[in-house]
């Protein structure tokens, strides 16, 4: 993640403080306004921030998300549901 995001106050934003901001933003669908706002950002920084968090998920999740290949793994997902 982006290591030069900071808070309107001037604070360097950590790794945790990127990812609970993409993870609000896309829980919330809420504007790129209120979002900065809520959390102590320019509104600018919340769809940089948000981009970057999917892009990393992206990249580094794709090895732990596939689909079920058989039948039975098909049905043994659907009844974790």
């Amino acid at each position: 993640m982006q290591t030069h995001c900071a808070f309107r106050i001037g604070k360097p934003m950590s790794l945790h403080d990127q990812v609970a901001l993409a993870l609000r933003r896309l829980r919330s669908g809420s504007s790129l306004i209120t979002t900065g706002d809520s959390s102590g950002t320019h509104h600018s920084m919340v769809p940089q921030v948000t981009w970057t968090f999917v892009e990393a998920i992206e990249r580094m999740g794709i090895q732990h998300i596939k689909w079920p290949s058989t039948e039975n793994e098909l049905m043994e997902m659907k009844s974790m549901f």
